[in-house]
């Protein structure tokens, strides 16, 4: 069995989800940058996307990258079963000491040193040798390899952690606090920009060039990601997840998920809901 989804090396191509909020419903991702720079957005936070730098997300964890339009955005990615990794981490009674870089805001974004940094992506760049052999042995040398990378991560968030609680924009995260708190109820700028002190022009400008997307189009992308949560996981009727992700009327809902996904909701779940149920 092949307990990762995909390993990719230095790929420089915007995929479907670049700047495109989602989650992994059942696998942690790690993500290194190589050149670019923009924003990463990690659950309420986002960070600066820096060259060498290591972005960690667990399961069921709301993210984008948003590389800014004239970069060359190269980047290298991994995602794990979750169940897997957890299952390893605690034969090796490592849980506790590896879990916290998923959990601590120190974790999620992780800058390194030059030398670190080609250590990882050489890392990376096995992995993704060894992932393309397809061999018997292949999980066991791509989970030890992982365990270097998570290893070597570890070691330096100790040196970053009073760094990193400074790197996200504090108007930006309280916007998106408040947006995640209320998702469920309309939601207009006015409302929003009341809640920050800001005006909502200036609001407006803030959140499009830091995150590279409006804030009703995150507010949607928000809603939607929830919905399909939703829609993988419980047996909640269509018409009651599109009310408890705030959306005004079904009919609607209906309609910007199929632009989103290209299949109705009915359709995703049934797609969806199978998929997890064979893992």
């Amino acid at each position: 069995m092949n307990y990762f989804d995909y390993i990719e090396y230095h790929i420089s191509h915007r995929d479907q989800l670049h700047n495109k909020i989602h989650i992994h419903n059942d696998s942690y991702e790690i993500l290194q940058v190589v050149k670019g720079d923009g924003t990463f957005l990690i659950g309420e936070t986002p960070y600066p996307l820096v060259p060498g730098a290591v972005y960690l997300t667990k399961s069921v964890q709301l993210h984008c990258s948003h590389a800014n339009e004239n970069c060359n955005y190269v980047r290298s990615k991994l995602a794990i079963n979750a169940a897997y990794l957890e299952m390893v981490l605690d034969t090796l009674e490592l849980s506790s000491y590896i879990n916290t870089l998923f959990e601590s805001k120190t974790g999620q974004y992780i800058p390194l040193p030059a030398k670190t940094a080609e250590l990882v992506d050489g890392h990376f760049k096995k992995m993704y040798e060894d992932y393309q052999e397809k061999t018997p042995t292949a999980n066991a040398k791509l989970t030890m390899t992982l365990l270097n990378i998570l290893l070597i991560c570890k070691s330096v968030t100790a040196d970053t952690e009073t760094k990193n609680e400074q790197i996200s924009n504090p108007l930006i995260s309280r916007a998106i606090k408040y947006i995640n708190l209320n998702i469920s109820s309309e939601l207009t700028i006015d409302m929003i920009a009341k809640e920050v002190f800001v005006s909502k022009h200036y609001l407006c400008r803030c959140f499009k060039k830091n995150l590279g997307i409006s804030i009703m189009k995150y507010i949607l992308n928000q809603r939607l990601t929830l919905a399909k949560e939703q829609l993988i996981n419980s047996n909640n009727k269509c018409s009651d997840i599109a009310m408890s992700t705030g959306f005004p009327s079904f009919s609607y809902f209906c309609r910007v998920f199929k632009e989103d996904e290209g299949i109705s909701p009915t359709a995703y779940r049934e797609i969806h809901g199978k998929q997890n149920k064979k893992r």
